[in-house]
Formats: C-alpha cells, structure tokens, sequence
C-alpha cells in the first residue's frame, strides 16, 4: 500500500493517539465490525463418524475454532473473504491425533444469525457440514465490578 506524505503523516498521528483509529486507516475491514464477527456454535455431521460440536469465535482480527467433544483446538487464518462466505485454514494447536489439522473451513451465510460450516480435507475429499448459530458473547465486566465497587447492579 503507497500512502501520500499527508496521509502517512496523519497516520502516524492517529496511530499516536489512538490503535483503533490507526487499524482503520490500515486496514477498514478489520476495524468495522461485520456479519460474521461473533462467537458461532454449532453441530458438525461427517460420513463415518458421530456428530460433534465446534465453536468457531471471531472477532475483528481473531479466528479461533473449537472442538470441545474431540478436544481439538487451533486458530483458523483467513484465505479469501466475500460479503457472503469466508474461507479459512485450519492450524490445529492442540488434539492433532483426534483430529485432523489443515482443512479448509467455509463459512456462508444462511440466515440470520446463522451460517453454514463446511470443513474441506487436504486431500478435497473428506467434509464435514453442519449449520452454526451466532451466541451473543458476554459484555467484559467494568473494574468496579470486579472489585465489588460499584453502587450499580454487577451481574
């Protein structure tokens, strides 16, 4: 990316005073929240074995899948992105010997609140489908409440 001397200088500015408004000079799509940035939970279906559950978290510059009934955890790196569909692959960190790491993840709208999950093998013939529900993720509690020092109601 080629910045003209006024914008470079604004940028170094902006990133002085603030890292949100740098990551949006940056990078627009990573600032501004879109559809598929959310915590998405779902049940996965693949021929010869049982169903199991992931959880795939994503957030502006974080992509995170979970196998919690194969204990299998990773992170996934985005390929390719539209409005409608992002492609990851998929780095497992942790259950590599139940799962199988390097697969291509789909995720396409489908509704709201929704997408479809579809995993891809190294050798494009394994798959796995399943629909994901988007979970609304937990505000981060303020200091004072966890400390106990708020006169308001601390859930």
């Amino acid at each position: 990316m080629r910045l003209s001397l006024n914008r470079y200088l604004c940028l170094i500015t902006l990133c002085a005073l603030s890292v949100n408004n740098c990551l949006a000079l940056v990078s627009p799509s990573l600032s501004k929240p879109n559809y598929f940035h959310a915590l998405w939970k779902g049940v996965i279906t693949q021929p010869g074995n049982s169903p199991y559950s992931v959880i795939i978290d994503i957030s502006a510059n974080r992509y995170r899948v979970n196998y919690d009934s194969l204990n299998c955890d990773g992170h996934l790196d985005l390929i390719e992105k539209s409005e409608n569909k992002l492609i990851f692959q998929e780095i497992l960190i942790i259950g590599e010997s139940s799962c199988t790491s390097g697969g291509k993840v789909i995720l396409r709208k489908s509704g709201p609140g929704k997408v479809s999950y579809e995993w891809v093998g190294r050798d494009n013939k394994a798959k796995a489908t399943g629909v994901l529900f988007n979970h609304k993720r937990q505000p981060a509690r303020s200091e004072a409440c966890k400390n106990k020092t708020a006169d308001s109601i601390c859930m």
